[in-house]
């Protein structure tokens, strides 16, 4: 039976939080040590790391890594038995395995090419081989979490991801201080805890699957790799949008430059942490949701949250982006904070267009949203080549800005043409309006970081959603609030 409305609330939120714990530990966790990896590395080691990731993510998307996810939990749900399951499992993630060996194996061997075409200098060949390690045990440890999620071990999965994250953190900054070892400290840690990691998670699966039988399921592989592979070329596609610009500005901007940009991509991308833990709820969840005869209104209301939530955090973190940088990070990245308002918006559109996504997925309706992804990369890659080398930086970012707005607009039009939404159009364009008036307003104010100044965006933060809640579009909402508002004082009086 779907469940009501109220019921679903009641499970987003308790989804949600159960993948957040770990995710959102570990993004505050990462933020909160910028100020020691920004003393401990300069900004050409940070270049270095961008370009590394670089490289593995476009070796990933070349040999076709995210065979797991969607995929995993597709055919678990669809099999009718344990045995057949545990055949599907076993199968997929011995495919991750292959796919991770040859790409360590292509890494090692090409390591001295790929450092001068990418890095353009020889000496940086260990850094690939050390890295390729950690690219050998992602894809296995990636699909031994999706199998924890898909049977519902919410805990192990809490468990294990901490595990990773302290692990991580701890020999990082032991590394750094202690052994003073600069950005192979970050490429070293990330292997080691990687290792133990894997051998962690294969004992539990094991022991979750009752034991080990047989090789791979060739057939259901064929399967896995055509269900897979729409989502697979869009996945691999984004990676272009996410980090091809590091390849152009690699060629027009110095390492210290790429630094800078790397320090506020990572600001503006913290936008798409929040959209992980409801959507590995909602991914799962979806075709039940918009099945039920309820289902569209459903679907709209919540989408019409999502951008209530990630303008919201978008306009809050452009408001306060100088102090973010200054107290993250020395004095060589503070040039960092005009480029973060920017791509926070273009991420908030792209946390919009992958919830859009949801429509096309009921339809399975996969090929709109490569079709989508494709036009986005296009856009992008047109982006990079025409205005990084006129505009360095700003190119990089005007270019990432257009095609988050191209995907929306697309993805949005073919959801629509699969599954006639009825969306609440009036309130979805006035929030965006709103808060490009109010940030145009700010700077009449004065700027800087002086306590002054703080207190401006502050009362900026709260009049977003205070002067969203009070046009007439908004009635519902703020009916809403209020009811939510007078439940909690009752709790705070009780």
């Amino acid at each position: 039976m779907t469940p009501q409305p109220r019921s679903l609330l009641r499970r987003i939120l308790e989804g949600a939080a159960a993948y957040s714990v770990a995710m959102l530990v570990g993004r505050m966790a990462s933020f909160l040590l910028l100020p020691l990896y920004t003393r401990y590395l300069t900004p050409a080691d940070y270049g270095v790391l961008e370009l590394v990731d670089l490289a593995l993510f476009l070796l990933a998307m070349v040999i076709g890594i995210g065979l797991a996810g969607d995929a995993l939990f597709y055919f678990h749900a669809k099999l009718p038995d344990h045995a057949a399951r545990k055949r599907a499992v076993q199968t997929i993630i011995l495919a991750a395995w292959g796919i991770s060996l040859t790409g360590f194996i292509l890494l090692q061997l090409f390591a001295p090419e790929l450092s001068h075409w990418l890095l353009r200098n020889p000496a940086y060949a260990p850094t690939l081989r050390i890295a390729a390690v950690s690219f050998l045990l992602t894809p296995p440890i990636d699909a031994m979490l999706c199998y924890l999620r898909a049977i519902e071990k919410t805990t192990p999965f809490m468990l294990f991801s901490l595990f990773r994250l302290a692990g991580t953190i701890a020999l990082n900054v032991i590394l750094l201080v202690v052994f003073n070892l600069g950005l192979y400290a970050i490429l070293v840690s990330t292997a080691a805890i990687n290792a133990l990691l894997c051998l962690g998670l294969a004992a539990y699966c094991l022991r979750s699957l009752h034991g080990w039988s047989g090789g791979p399921d060739w057939a259901l592989l064929r399967q896995v790799a055509s269900y897979s592979a729409p989502i697979g070329v869009s996945g691999g596609a984004m990676l272009i949008i996410h980090y091809g610009d590091r390849l152009f500005l690699s060629r027009f901007c110095s390492l210290a430059e790429i630094g800078v940009y790397a320090l506020a991509y990572k600001l503006g991308m913290a936008l798409s942490y929040l959209n992980l833990p409801f959507q590995m709820f909602w991914r799962s969840q979806v075709y039940s949701i918009v099945d039920d005869k309820d289902g569209d209104r459903i679907f709209a209301k919540v989408f019409l949250y999502f951008e209530l939530v990630f303008v919201c955090s978008a306009f809050f973190l452009a408001l306060f982006a100088e102090l973010a940088v200054r107290v993250l990070a020395t004095r060589d990245f503070w040039g960092a904070a005009v480029f973060v308002p920017w791509l926070a918006f273009a991420y908030a559109a792209r946390a919009l267009e992958y919830q859009m996504q949801s429509a096309l997925l009921v339809q399975a309706k996969t090929r709109m949203i490569m079709v989508s992804t494709l036009t986005g990369v296009g856009v992008c890659l047109a982006g990079y080549a025409l205005a990084i080398p006129a505009f360095g930086l700003w190119g990089a970012v005007l270019a990432t800005c257009l095609a988050f707005a191209t995907m929306l607009v697309i993805t949005f039009i073919l959801a629509q043409r699969q599954r006639r939404l009825d969306l609440p159009y009036a309130k979805l364009v006035t929030l965006p309006i709103l808060a490009a008036a109010l940030l145009l307003l700010r700077p009449l104010l004065g700027s800087g970081i002086a306590p002054l100044q703080i207190a401006i965006s502050s009362l900026f933060c709260l009049a977003l959603p205070a002067a969203t809640l009070a046009l007439p579009v908004y009635r519902d909402e703020r009916r809403l609030f209020a009811s939510l508002a007078n439940r909690l004082l009752a709790r705070l009086k009780a």
